[in-house]
């Protein structure tokens, strides 16, 4: 792996679930794990209609350098430089050369 190819910050959010104490009602959050540097890429979109509206997806693979904890319940948040904060969620995730140094993730994109 290249360091200079991994050129985006990535925050990984962890899932969390909570009860609210005065009606007992399940919350539902996301957490700062913690950051670190990959590769972001495109690998296929598409369109789908449903409910009258037309919602596109996207599938992407992200490189990161392996970190233990990471899970495919887990996301990625990119913030870019115009602003704009782009949410990847896990579908699978892979330890490339199964020595623990390099991750990939195929992630579909949410927002």
């Amino acid at each position: 792996m290249q360091a200079g190819k991994l050129n985006k910050r990535l925050t990984l959010e962890r899932y969390a679930e909570t009860k609210q104490a005065n009606y007992g009602e399940i919350v539902e959050t996301w957490t700062r794990a913690y950051e670190l540097w990959g590769q972001v890429e495109p690998l296929s979109g598409s369109e789908r209609f449903t409910a009258q509206q037309v919602i596109p997806t996207a599938s992407l693979k992200v490189t990161f350098r392996w970190r233990h904890g990471i899970k495919e319940r887990d996301r990625f948040k990119l913030k870019q430089r115009q602003g704009a904060t782009r949410i990847f969620e896990i579908n699978a995730l892979m330890d490339m050369d199964e020595r623990h140094r390099v991750g990939e993730a195929i992630c579909t994109e949410v927002r």
